[in-house]
């Protein structure tokens, strides 16, 4: 047997031996680093310059965000201020 002839017999051997393993995938991808957001307070402040201002909260069936409709939970007078 010549070096050319053995040469697919020794690779098919070393397969099916396990010799040469072939990388396996990780199933699990890399572990991230978190990202950590800071929250800033918040800064800015209005004063109310009328006579007063209805504060509205939304009804349970408004949704998040309160409408003309929606009722009154508390009035600001005239230079109150809020942030």
């Amino acid at each position: 047997m010549t070096m050319k002839q053995a040469l697919p017999l020794v690779a098919a051997l070393a397969v099916l031996t396990g010799a040469v393993a072939a990388p396996q995938a990780s199933a699990e991808p890399p572990p991230r680093k978190p990202t950590l957001v800071t929250a800033k307070p918040c800064t800015t402040t209005w004063e109310v310059t009328g006579r007063k201002v209805a504060v509205r909260r939304p009804a349970w069936n408004d949704g998040p965000v309160a409408t003309t409709a929606s009722p009154v939970h508390h009035y600001l007078h005239c230079g109150d201020r809020v942030t």
